[in-house]
């Protein structure tokens, strides 16, 4: 750490509290910085495993060193393109559409000149990720911080909360590895306790009718995959929210952390997994559809719960879909891009035990959901202060 410093590069040891703690230290440092008399201007989040092409930085600097005064406070953002296949585009600003992400201009081929222009058509947007994203420090005080829920909605809440407007252009881009190649079963706790958090800070209408289908309708998508331990996830990530404010006051979002990455499937290497893997099993289970006739068939017997098993499948970790889990004994939940996987295995009665224990949850969402949802928003500025982030960081 010591040989990468200089008095141009300053690296800080941080505790581990998620990209929110990470990039919350780093708004920390500049605040200081600035009491110490250095007038930063602008800061630049970026994830710490993309590819840049450092023309991105100059165009960055370029656009801030000639914005008009009414365009000052703009957020400035980068696309997000696939390091796999480096002409197609993710995203490029998205709207947060209560939950129900949209990622703009996404799947764009950027070879094509079409797309470039469509690309710089103007579309409303709410937030940019913080992949790469650029934005004045003055936004930044010692009551405006990000809030602590560790990954996944920390950049979406901070730029529903401060973003008002959003400058987009080609040639502002990263590269990064794509989301479905970057599944972690942990991921269920923190999105949905993290939506549920975001939603009572800027979504109001959303209430306990909507998150009681929602949560429903997750547990039963995993429940049709055999991912029993996921279902545990997504109930303690509710029951977490619910517990209100003070507990994520109170929480230690590191020792949290360990406690739900240890909870959640493990992929192993294939060749250590229990159960023999062939590609074209698992290419077509990629490609299989869904005919109408036994869509209905599934759904009519709880995705094959209600009939015997006929053979073990592979499908795609990260976009498995009900129909490869249908009449199927064991899953091999396969991830191409890191050549592991884990088996999933039907189990009844642990189906049984992960919807009982969602209704037991729903009884709680239609006692407590309002008021700990009216006591997010009023008191949410707890957390969202240097006094509280100095503690949760311990410095």
């Amino acid at each position: 750490m010591n040989k990468l410093s200089s008095a141009h590069i300053h690296i800080v040891q941080n505790k581990n509290t998620g990209g929110a703690g990470g990039f919350t230290r780093d708004l920390i440092e500049i605040l200081d910085a600035n009491n110490a008399g250095m007038e930063i201007t602008h800061v630049l989040l970026m994830d710490d495993d993309i590819v840049i092409d450092p023309e991105s930085l100059l165009k960055t600097y370029r656009i801030l060193s000639v914005l008009k005064e009414k365009f000052k406070d703009s957020f400035i953002g980068g696309a997000m393109l696939r390091n796999d296949a480096q002409n197609i585009q993710v995203e490029s600003g998205a709207s947060w559409n209560a939950g129900k992400l949209i990622s703009l201009k996404s799947g764009l081929d950027m070879n094509s000149c079409d797309a470039c222009l469509y690309n710089e058509v103007e579309e409303y947007r709410e937030y940019n990720a913080w992949w790469y994203c650029c934005f004045p420090v003055k936004v930044v005080s010692e009551t405006n911080l990000p809030m602590p829920i560790f990954i996944r909605g920390d950049d979406l809440e901070y730029g529903l909360r401060n973003m008002k407007n959003l400058i987009l252009m080609n040639g502002i881009c990263v590269w990064h590895e794509p989301f479905e190649n970057k599944y972690s079963s942990f991921l269920s706790y923190y999105i949905l306790r993290n939506q549920f958090i975001d939603n009572a800070l800027h979504f109001p209408e959303y209430n306990k009718r909507d998150a009681k289908k929602q949560l429903m309708l997750s547990v039963v998508r995993e429940v049709f995959h055999y991912r029993y331990k996921n279902v545990d996830l997504l109930l303690r990530g509710v029951k977490d929210y619910l517990a209100g404010i003070d507990w994520l006051i109170n929480s230690d979002g590191e020792s949290l952390h360990k406690e739900i990455m240890a909870a959640g499937y493990k992929a192993l290497p294939i060749d250590e997994v229990d159960m023999p893997f062939s590609y074209p099993n698992y290419e077509y289970s990629c490609l299989e559809n869904d005919s109408k006739l036994h869509r209905i068939l599934r759904l009519v017997t709880f995705n094959g719960y209600l009939l015997p098993t006929r053979r073990d499948n592979i499908a795609p970790m990260a976009s498995i879909r009900p129909f490869n889990a249908y009449r199927v004994k064991r899953i091999l939940n396969y991830d191409v891009a890191s050549q592991k996987g884990f088996i999933t295995e039907r189990n009844t009665k642990l189906a049984v035990k992960n919807l009982l224990a969602t209704f037991a949850v729903i009884r709680e969402i239609d006692r407590k959901y309002e008021k700990v949802t009216r006591e997010y928003r009023k008191r949410c500025g707890e957390v969202q202060n240097l006094e509280f982030w100095k503690k949760y960081l311990n410095i």
